[in-house]
């Protein structure tokens, strides 16, 4: 990983990281971000180039329906991922929703080509 990760932290959080060999991490221009509540910290635009870890605190998924409303998907915790992150990834459909901190965050950012070999290759990751 990059010197300022910490890596026992990153893989204390997600234990089936630590299949990825460090070159990996490298070629993942890995970088972690802080957020205070409230701050949009993934959005469509993102899912384009990264794929993201939760590291630390919470975040709502949410989507704006054809009413312009906008729904509660679903709140992640520290050490998930989202679900529609992976599934848009892996179907090359745009990524649907925003994610927006409940709390203060701290989330891990991974190149999206990373993030997707990453889920096809190493199976504890699946």
């Amino acid at each position: 990983m990059k010197p300022g990760l910490n890596d026992k932290q990153v893989t204390d959080i997600f234990p089936y990281l630590k299949v990825v060999p460090p070159e990996e991490w490298i070629q993942a221009h890995a970088f972690t971000k802080h957020f205070e509540a409230k701050s949009r910290i993934f959005r469509r635009e993102d899912a384009a180039m990264y794929g993201m870890f939760l590291i630390s605190g919470s975040a709502r998924i949410t989507i704006i329906n054809e009413d312009g409303n906008e729904s509660v998907l679903n709140i992640l915790s520290a050490g998930e991922v989202c679900s529609l992150l992976v599934l848009s990834g892996l179907s090359g459909q745009d990524y649907p929703g925003t994610l927006i901190a409940e709390s203060e965050v701290e989330v891990l950012y991974v190149l999206k080509s990373s993030f997707l070999r990453w889920l096809q290759v190493y199976e504890p990751i699946r």
